[in-house]
């Protein structure tokens, strides 16, 4: 699988192929579902200057979801960002992950070993991408 029917794969589960989809209470938009923080992110990557808005058109949010997945996916194949989640829920991407020793909502403390697995599905986890 390449990355381009890794991406084609996420538009249909992420919206049916439907480039004005609305999603997650109007935060998530266009056919794959990208958020504004996301657009952000990838922004400020590549020097890129998209709007959120823009995510519907496919040409754009393609864009954005590759640049995007290709910069967090360093080194992975798309069968491994694919089997790790990365492309299938984007929108995790944008939630930053919880700092070591901070506490959660059950109140425990955060390991070294969660935040670099939490690190690793944030920063590999976004096509559902998060504003």
């Amino acid at each position: 699988m390449n990355l381009n029917s890794l991406i084609s794969a996420l538009m249909i589960v992420e919206s049916s192929n439907n480039d004005l989809a609305i999603g997650d209470q109007g935060r998530a938009i266009g056919c794959l579902q990208i958020h504004r923080a996301v657009v952000l992110d990838v922004n400020r990557i590549t020097g890129s200057q998209y709007r959120h808005q823009d995510m519907t058109n496919r040409v754009a949010a393609r864009a954005v979801c590759q640049a995007y997945l290709t910069h967090y996916g360093r080194g992975a194949t798309t069968e491994q960002l694919a089997g790790d989640g990365m492309g299938a829920r984007l929108e995790t991407a944008s939630r930053p992950p919880r700092p070591i020793g901070t506490k959660s909502k059950n109140k425990s403390t955060t390991t070294q070993n969660e935040t670099i697995h939490s690190n690793r599905n944030h920063n590999a986890t976004h096509c559902q991408l998060i504003s």
